[in-house]
């Protein structure tokens, strides 16, 4: 009888680990499907709003985010439309208290090259 309690105590826990384990794949690949989704994918979701933009090459620009491609984006400040790629982005930041337009129509890509 005790031989019965002992297997069937082994079974249980090797269920316990082996869900231990699902969640934990689970929980891996979440964060890898999340993690994977680049400037482009992420600036759509936000919508049309107020940025701050600082460049790799030390410029600042603030604006209105207008558009976004594939590897660029787009930007209205105070002086002009402004086309950016996305490698020239050092640091990106959405205006406080700003509250965001939906988009007004589709993504648009452009060849640039980079």
């Amino acid at each position: 009888m005790r031989w019965d309690e002992l297997f069937d105590d082994l079974a249980g826990q090797a269920r316990a680990t082996e869900q231990d384990e699902l969640r934990g794949w689970l929980h891996e690949r979440s964060r890898e499907e999340l993690g994977g989704a680049g400037l482009a994918e992420r600036l759509r979701a936000a919508g049309t709003r107020p940025v701050d933009l600082d460049l790799v090459d030390g410029e600042h620009l603030h604006g209105t985010l207008l558009a976004v491609g594939d590897r660029w984006l787009s930007v209205r400040s105070v002086l002009d439309d402004v086309v950016v790629t996305e490698t020239a982005v050092a640091r990106l930041r959405f205006v406080a208290g700003a509250d965001p337009a939906p988009w007004t129509g589709a993504a648009v890509s452009l060849d640039l090259p980079l």
